[in-house]
């Protein structure tokens, strides 16, 4: 199974676009070209809870999603392990590239310095932990394209 995030292309009556679950997926089943993603618990919940809140969603779309959010019943066994399958085989659910991300990512730092020092400073300091990497590796990189620190 390969990790990914996926969206679906049903937003609720509030967002313009329907959120990013984290899942995971066989890279050898799809569905007419579609991924088929199962989840762990913890983000199946949050899908069920975001597609069948009634303050957001439409009648027609909770009755259509409804049959989903069954755990019993969509619940799956893969490698050991438990996986909740939402939708695979029927919705069109899509995996969100990773370059899709980092657009998104740098349209909002750009808004946002200070969320961008958080990250900045956050990344550092998991480099801080891996002695292979580390900040002196940073501190070359710049070197070598003439930053002095």
């Amino acid at each position: 199974m390969k990790q990914a995030y996926f969206s679906l292309p049903c937003p609720n009556k509030t967002d313009n676009e329907s959120p990013i679950f984290k899942g995971y997926y066989d890279v050898n089943q799809n569905w007419n070209g579609w991924k088929c993603p199962k989840f762990e618990e913890k983000e199946f919940d949050k899908i069920v809870k975001y597609y069948l809140d009634e303050e957001t969603n439409t009648d027609e779309m909770i009755k259509d999603l409804k049959e989903f959010s069954d755990k019993e019943k969509n619940k799956v066994i893969i490698d050991n392990k438990e996986y909740y399958d939402f939708g695979s085989f029927c919705l069109c659910w899509s995996a969100i590239e990773s370059s899709d991300i980092i657009n998104k990512l740098y349209d909002y730092v750009l808004k946002d310095e200070e969320y961008l020092h958080g990250i900045l400073y956050e990344y550092l300091d998991m480099l801080e932990e891996k002695e292979e990497i580390g900040l002196c590796g940073i501190v070359e990189t710049l070197e070598d394209r003439g930053i002095k620190i």
